[in-house]
């Protein structure tokens, strides 16, 4: 997925199963919560929303949908954000 600098975007983790898996989304290493510095919001259903995207947000999401009775089903996605051309006149 290829977003601009200043954009938002939504990624949806779809899964079913009984009983209802619980969703969580992770950014690299770390798990996104509910608010994450107002960027990210992971939100129920498995959808995780990403507001004014900075180059900062550059990389790999992983969705993770486990309900604790069969293994766990993981989906990644990368997010390539594009920062803002510079014209000639903005150099000076």
């Amino acid at each position: 997925m290829t977003l601009s600098v200043g954009s938002s975007a939504s990624l949806m983790c779809q899964s079913s199963g009984d009983p209802s898996p619980i969703v969580r989304w992770w950014r690299g290493d770390m798990e996104v919560g509910e608010d994450d510095g107002g960027h990210l919001e992971a939100e129920a259903g498995g959808l995780l929303v990403i507001r004014n995207v900075t180059l900062d947000y550059d990389g790999w999401y992983e969705c993770e949908a486990s309900n604790g009775v069969g293994p766990e089903h993981r989906r990644a996605v990368f997010v390539d954000v594009l920062g803002r051309l510079l014209t000639h006149s903005q150099l000076y």
